[in-house]
């Protein structure tokens, strides 16, 4: 392993198998409930892979300064010879969470809460034996000889659970005096609750004991669709008032599927982490030549949100600054409050009546503020205010030299991509408002034109983007037509791409901390000119390839420095200095 925290970065990817399903509504789920004191506690369990993975590549950000970050990417490829990470392997080592509830699996709290008795059964919390905790579930016959059974739920309150995935059911049993033979049983039905029969799993017989616990397990592949798991404990050949007990349910899913959570994190110095991607997995993809892999691509919390479909609602959060909409809109998505970084904002909105996936109606403000939202490495939703670059400490102070005099603390470039061209000239800008969603007025179209601009370069160069679509009026939306005219007005040499290769300059301190909208300072002498720079991130991509050729390569998406504000701050300016406005 060369990335170990001696030499370079100690290097860690982790999985979370079995991670696509929640738990249920039971347990805590941060920003949106139960509270603290009432949720379970519950998630998945990470596993370390890094032995088995060959590369990692790490895409965030955007093109640059008037485009939107796209979803945060990384693309992992795996070593699958041993077959642990086909998807679909019965075999596989790698088992999630226990789909069903602390209360369901080991009946803590002193109820039967999650579970039913069976046809001519009766079911009661415990404490004579406990295999987990000190209660368990005891099924005692109520009529006749037969099979004492019960269940977890029904067909319209079952485990969800993805189609076509490995499935595992376990659980330990034990008898106060008379043995039987026990069974585990998953019977599978659709989402709105109709049994699926033959499509069952049942395990193999297990005999329950008098002196110890025995387990009953049964593996399998759930239908191919998605479905409902039911689990039914059975005790067969039971006599009247004959009890046996069950503890540890355990319901999981197997393997490293669509929809598991995945993070990647380099450690540098030992006991500093920087997280380089936090995500999921989107796409599976597996390559069954003779050198077998599977390659994981992964998205991050971007991706999730533009699933997250809000429903239409009644106008509200008149009012709001930008940064407090993005957040109204994140908690309608149900997007944790503990994983948010948002700016104020500049521009105030009027109200809102969503209707639209969360990520569509967070750009459009986002284009109105004319900032910039993503997720970090560590899934973080954050969201720059339009004059970050100016204000902020990283974006004001350099974080980086990029040189290629090999300084001590600089860092050396592998190439750099210079150009000066008018892909970013803007001399007009044309800027409609939505319609406000109470039907109170009709938005006019406002225009901004550079004359002088458009003179001296011969003709028109429009915004590219649409903008300030949920501008509150249409006096705000000239102020920003107006306001962005300086940004876009004149051609200049622009320093778009620089790449690194780090495996050797040593340089993990500086480089490992670096983000959007950081500062950095680039100098070039390549004979007849010596280009210097300072510029802005504006998106990193990381290809880390482990064994057997190691290498950590950066690629730094990058824009010139936006003109500074001058606006009029209320307590701080002087009465007659800077302006009012955007």
């Amino acid at each position: 392993m060369p990335f170990d925290g001696i030499t370079w970065p100690d290097v860690h990817v982790l999985v979370a198998p079995g991670g696509t399903t929640d738990p249920g509504a039971a347990y805590l789920h941060l920003g949106v409930g139960p509270g603290l004191g009432t949720g379970l506690l519950g998630g998945p369990t990470f596993t370390d892979i890094t032995n088995d993975v060959t590369s990692a590549s790490i895409k965030r950000g955007r093109d640059s300064d008037i485009d939107s970050a796209t979803p945060g990417t990384c693309t992992l490829v795996v070593d699958n010879r041993s077959g642990d990470y086909d998807p679909t392997n019965l075999l596989t080592p790698f088992w999630g969470p226990n789909l069903l509830t602390t209360q369901q699996e080991s009946l803590e709290d002193g109820t039967t809460t999650g579970w039913q008795a069976g046809l001519d059964t009766s079911i009661a919390n415990t404490a004579a034996q406990a295999y987990h905790g000190t209660k368990a579930l005891q099924l005692t016959k109520t009529v006749g000889t037969g099979t004492a059974f019960a269940q977890a739920g029904t067909g319209v309150t079952g485990v969800p659970f993805p189609p076509s995935a490995p499935c595992r059911l376990s659980v330990w049993f034990r008898t106060p005096v008379t043995a039987r033979s026990c069974k585990i049983r998953a019977a599978f039905h659709t989402m709105s609750g109709t049994y699926l029969s033959g499509q069952d799993l049942l395990s193999a017989a297990v005999t329950d004991s008098t002196t110890g616990w025995v387990q009953a397990t049964v593996i399998g592949r759930s239908p191919a669709q998605s479905t409902r798991i039911v689990p039914e404990l059975q005790v067969a050949g039971a006599v009247n008032t004959e009890s046996h007990y069950a503890d540890q349910i355990v319901i999981q899913q197997g393997g490293i599927d669509a929809g598991a959570q995945v993070k990647v994190r380099a450690e540098w110095p030992i006991g500093t982490v920087y997280d380089r991607f936090t995500g999921t997995v989107a796409d599976v993809a597996l390559d069954m030549g003779y050198d077998p892999t599977v390659t994981f691509t992964c998205s991050d919390g971007l991706e999730t949100l533009g699933r997250a479909q809000l429903a239409m609602t009644a106008p509200s959060f008149d009012g709001d600054t930008t940064g407090a909409r993005i957040g109204h809109v994140a908690d309608q998505a149900a997007w944790p409050t503990s994983l948010r970084a948002l700016d104020t904002g500049y521009s105030t909105l009027g109200p809102t009546i969503l209707g639209d996936f969360a990520l569509n109606l967070m750009r459009k403000v986002e284009g109105t503020e004319f900032g910039l939202l993503f997720c970090d490495g560590s899934n973080i939703l954050t969201f720059y205010d339009r004059h970050r670059s100016a204000t902020a400490t990283r974006s004001t102070v350099v974080q980086a030299s990029f040189t290629d005099t090999q300084g001590a603390s600089e860092i050396e470039m592998a190439s750099l991509d210079v150009a000066k061209n008018r892909d970013r000239l803007v001399n007009d800008v044309h800027i409609t408002r939505d319609p406000d969603p109470m039907g109170q007025d009709v938005p006019i179209e406002q225009v901004a034109t550079d004359l002088e601009s458009v003179t001296h370069y011969g003709g028109t160069f429009s915004m590219p983007i649409q903008l300030g679509l949920v501008c509150r009026d249409d006096y705000q939306a000239l102020a920003m037509a107006q306001g962005l005219l300086p940004w876009f007005r004149d051609t200049v040499l622009r320093i778009r791409e620089v790449k690194v290769e780090a495996i050797t300059q040593g340089q993990w301190a500086v480089l490992l901390p670096l983000t959007l909208l950081d500062l950095i300072s680039l100098s070039r002498d390549y004979g007849p000119v010596t280009v210097t720079a300072q510029l802005l991130i504006q998106a990193l991509a990381e290809e880390i390839r482990f064994d057997p050729d190691p290498a950590w390569n950066w690629t730094f998406t990058m824009s010139n420095l936006p003109p500074s504000p001058d606006l009029w701050v209320l307590g701080t300016s002087a009465i007659g200095a800077g302006r009012l406005g955007w």
